[in-house]
């Protein structure tokens, strides 16, 4: 790492963020050690290189660190991506799931049922270094599905070889039923010793440097967090209890590994909200099943909910309202006249950083095994297509500017031919060299991008602001906005009610549960050293959170993620789930007796948070 060039790197990247997004705040900056080794653990890693600089700029700024981020050796390995990251003091990681290759040969489970890990092959051979314990055995990817994989146990021969963990259950119709039974190609991934990459990190926290992980392993679209890799842990483990355990070796080894890992996980989640599907998403942030015939009118008058303020008529008369629309009218069209110099110079950048990032995000979702729709990767892509595209515009148009005024200084052809306002010489004295001409126009070709950028989000907004007036001045939906008014009151004040009423009995001990305990330090989250459950079938699968694109999970379980390395219990999880359906069931038999339906929610809210104090109480007593 080069300190001048990691500098200018990171200006170069604040340039660019501060374009792209509106706003970038931190909070707790102030924890940040000034020195010494530190490692900066980050997730939910859903903006490919955006988040890392995003990360590099911030604690550059405000801790004056100059951070090193695990990469991996693919992105390395790319033309510009590779040379910039390499500059910039990245750690090479080689991931297994890189270095995937299609095997000879077919195979298939011979015993689904009574023996699901053993696999034998078809004109195989898994004695040949292309197959070793620990490696990688990949099915063909189906549409609509992640791609399903298991990492080899043992091999018994040179067609027969023994998984971990089984494949998944696929359920007869599937594309991959019938082939697990007959055969079906595969591909195969190394074992991949990453003692190297460890060498390196240790060698930059010994000489007191900062090292950032990305623990989930890659960057993804999906709305809850990756299993956490144990990367991490390894490298982090500094409580004595837990070294010690480490060194041991075996199911101590494995305590100390997953105890931290843990503590990582539960530092992650408080400060960032989680949701296993986008629909989950949806209902906790926005109370999604009180709120849907409210947002449904929203929709019909074609408003957002900020703007139902506007259905105060006392406030906002009607001539008030005109004159405001009026205004934001003519401010919209002044705003779009200025931004035509800056569409008409730099389209080429809209239209190729547009092309570049739909070909990118299809390519990193044929080749992913945990995208969803592949949209991490579209605003990193944006991003650096314009930083390389942007530039070159500037240049060029310098350069024809400079030629033309060299050319009508020295009364060429067309120069006498051409309108008077296209001649240069009517705007720049003789007496000014080129050389300055130049920097001049580059410098105004630069201001006139910048200016168009922000003058088109001024006037996307005031664009945005007039549908509502539009509304309140409609004679016809002047009352339904007065109405939207005063059922998002009413909506809000059942929502503060419900959480009032509901909170202390869905999670127990309300007021005294705290993340950070009295006896610990303010500023640290202390791990410590849990038995952690056995496997049963060897260590984690990253395919087991590969669930399908269409899945879903709890949401309030979403600590299970970590499984096998967590301490709640698959069988305590069953047990919630069957008081949970038995809840539901009390609630179909209580509605069929009631008349008043509106309270139908709240019988469910009052069983299900009874289901869920019950479980928590039990289960914490058992740890």
């Amino acid at each position: 790492m080069i300190p001048w060039l990691y500098d200018f790197g990171i200006w170069v990247f604040s340039l660019c963020l501060d374009i792209f997004f509106r706003e970038i705040y931190c909070r707790g900056t102030w924890r940040i050690p000034k020195n010494g080794p530190v490692i900066v653990v980050a997730e939910p890693h859903a903006n490919q290189f955006v988040d890392s600089a995003i990360l590099m700029r911030n604690l550059r700024y405000y801790a004056g660190r100059r951070t090193s981020f695990l990469t991996a050796e693919k992105t390395l390995r790319e033309p510009y991506i590779g040379t910039m990251t390499r500059l910039m003091g990245a750690v090479s990681v080689v991931r297994s799931t890189d270095l995937v290759k299609p095997a000879e040969g077919k195979i298939y489970i011979p015993d689904p049922k009574n023996d699901p890990t053993l696999i034998r092959g078809q004109e195989t051979d898994f004695t040949n270094g292309q197959f070793m314990e620990g490696g990688l055995i990949v099915l063909p990817k189906v549409e609509g599905t992640s791609v399903e994989q298991q990492t080899i146990a043992e091999i018994l021969g040179p067609e027969e070889l023994r998984l971990r963990k089984p494949f998944k259950d696929f359920e007869n119709g599937h594309p991959l039923h019938k082939p697990l039974r007959e055969g079906t190609p595969f591909k195969v991934a190394p074992l991949v010793d990453q003692s190297q990459m460890f060498d390196a990190v240790c060698r930059k926290l010994c000489s007191g440097g900062c090292v950032g992980i990305f623990p989930e392993g890659g960057s993804h679209d999906r709305p809850s967090f990756l299993p956490l890799k144990a990367g991490v842990a390894i490298i982090a483990l500094v409580h004595p209890d837990q070294i010690d355990a480490f060194k041991a070796g075996g199911h101590l080894k494995r305590n100390a590994v997953g105890s931290l890992l843990e503590t990582i996980q539960e530092a992650l989640a408080a400060v960032t909200q989680q949701a296993p599907d986008h629909e989950t998403l949806m209902v906790i942030q926005a109370t999604r099943r009180a709120t849907r015939n409210y947002n449904r009118r929203l929709r019909s008058l074609g408003i957002r909910d900020h703007q139902v303020e506007w259905g105060d008529v006392e406030q906002r008369t009607w001539w008030l309202v005109f004159a405001i629309l009026l205004c934001r009218i003519g401010e919209y069209l002044a705003l779009a006249l200025a931004t035509l110099p800056s569409v008409a110079l730099f389209w080429p950048v809209f239209v190729i950083t547009k092309i570049v990032s739909v070909k990118k995000q299809r390519q990193a979702l044929v080749s992913s095994v945990v995208k969803l729709e592949g949209r991490d990767v579209v605003g990193s892509w944006k991003i650096i297509v314009a930083m390389g595209l942007a530039p070159a515009l500037y240049i060029w148009y310098t350069a024809i500017a400079t030629v033309w005024l060299y050319y009508c200084r020295h009364e060429g052809q067309y120069a006498n031919v051409v309108p008077w306002w296209i001649d240069l010489r009517n705007y720049i004295p003789d007496i000014v060299p080129l050389w300055c001409f130049s920097m001049f126009f580059a410098g105004l070709m630069i201001s006139v991008s910048f200016a168009g950028l922000r003058i088109g989000e001024i006037g996307t907004d005031v664009l945005k602001s007039l549908p509502p007036l539009l509304v309140a001045l409609h004679p016809g939906s002047a009352n339904s906005l007065v109405k939207l008014r005063a059922e998002r009151q009413a909506l809000s004040s059942q929502v503060v009610e419900v959480v009032n009423t509901f909170g202390p009995e869905i999670i127990p001990d309300f007021e005294s549960e705290k993340l950070v305990r009295e006896d610990s330090h303010d500023d640290v989250y202390q791990s410590r050293l849990k038995s952690m459950p056995p496997s049963q079938s060897g260590s984690r699968s990253r395919s087991e959170s590969r669930d399908s694109r269409s899945g879903s999970i709890s949401f309030f379980l979403h600590d299970t993620l970590l499984r096998p390395l967590s301490t709640i219990s698959k069988d305590n999880l069953g047990e919630v789930n069957r008081r949970i359906q038995d809840s539901k069931s009390k609630k179909r038999i209580r509605r069929s007796r009631r008349d008043d339906v509106s309270d139908d929610d709240l019988v469910l809210v009052d069983e299900y948070s009874s289901v869920r104090s019950q479980y928590f109480t039990e289960d914490k007593k058992s740890r």
